[in-house]
C-alpha cells in the first residue's frame, strides 16, 4: 500500500511549541507515526515531547508484524516502546543532573499491510477516517472523556469544558502509566489515520476531518485546518499539531 503523508505544527498563541510530531517508513513500506504534546505547567514540556518521539522513531526499526495483527503482540511491543520513551527522558535528565519531572501526552500508530496498531496516553488522539462512515477515535485519558462517557456532556462540549486538559494519564520520567492499545484491520484505499493534539481537535469539525479523504493537496488542506483551529480559538490557541497518513485512492478530489 502506498501512503500520502502530511504534517503540520503551529505554535498558536503560546510562547513555545511544546508539541512534536514524527514519522518514519519501515523497510517493508509500513509507517510508524507519533504525535506528542508536552504538558503545560510542567517544566520542559517541549523537551519531553521531543525526547519521547525521538525514542519512538528509533525503536520503529524493530516493529514486528505481530504488533499489528494481535492485541497481545501490540501490547507487548508498545509497552516496550513507551518504556524506551520514558528511559530517554530519564537519560537526558540524568545528563543534566536535573530533578525536573517533564510530562507529555503521546499517540503512536504503526501501519502495515497486515494491520494497524495504536497506542496512546493522555488526550492526543488518533482518528480513523473512511468515506461514508463515522470516524473512529481513541478515548482520551481525561476528565472530559469521563464526563462524555457518563452522558454529562456531548462530544462538541468537550473542547469548551472548564476541565478540558485535566488528564488521568501521561508519559513522564516519574510515571509508569501503561498505554491504551488497539489493533485494527489495515487501511483500505482512500482511508486515513490522523494523529493530533488537543489544540487541533478542539476546533476542527467532523465534516472537516472527513474532507481529508478527498483533498487533492493533503498537506495544504491539513495546514488550512490547523490555521482554522488557531483562528477559532480567538487569541487563546494552544499549540496545534496534526499528522495524517492516507492510503492511496482514486477518489473524487476536494474542490
Amino acid at each position: 500500500m502506498h501512503y500520502d503523508i502530511a504534517s503540520i505544527s503551529l505554535v498558536g498563541d503560546r510562547e513555545h511549541n511544546e508539541d512534536f510530531a514524527a514519522c518514519t517508513t519501515l523497510e517493508d513500506g509500513g509507517i510508524v507515526a507519533v504525535v506528542c504534546d508536552g504538558l503545560g505547567g510542567h517544566s520542559r514540556g517541549e523537551w519531553a515531547s521531543r525526547a519521547f518521539a525521538e525514542a519512538v522513531v528509533a525503536a520503529a526499526v524493530d516493529t514486528p508484524a505481530s504488533c499489528v495483527t494481535t492485541r497481545e503482540g501490540a501490547k507487548a511491543h508498545f509497552n516496550e516502546v513507551f518504556h524506551k520513551g520514558r528511559d530517554n527522558i530519564r537519560y537526558k535528565l540524568a545528563l543534566e543532573d536535573s530533578s525536573d519531572d517533564p510530562k507529555t501526552t503521546a499517540v503512536v500508530v504503526a501501519l502495515r499491510d497486515e494491520g494497524i496498531a495504536i497506542a496512546h496516553l493522555g488526550d492526543s488522539r488518533a482518528y480513523r477516517l473512511a468515506i461514508g462512515a463515522q470516524a473512529w477515535r481513541t478515548r482520551d485519558h481525561s476528565v472530559v472523556q469521563m464526563l462524555l462517557d457518563e452522558g454529562s456532556i456531548t462530544e462538541e462540549e468537550m473542547a469548551r469544558h472548564p476541565d478540558q486538559g485535566r488528564l488521568f494519564k501521561s508519559v513522564g520520567a516519574k510515571r509508569d502509566d501503561a498505554p491504551s492499545v488497539t489493533v485494527q484491520p489495515p487501511l483500505g484505499s482512500g482511508e486515513a489515520m490522523l494523529l493530533c493534539t488537543d489544540g487541533f481537535w478542539e476546533y476542527v469539525t467532523a465534516p472537516e476531518l472527513q474532507n481529508l479523504l478527498r483533498a487533492t493537496g493533503l498537506q495544504s488542506y491539513l495546514e488550512s485546518l490547523a490555521m482554522t483551529a488557531t483562528l477559532r480559538a480567538e487569541g487563546k490557541s494552544d499549540n496545534v499539531t496534526a499528522l495524517c497518513v492516507r492510503a492511496a485512492t482514486l477518489g473524487t478530489p476536494l474542490a
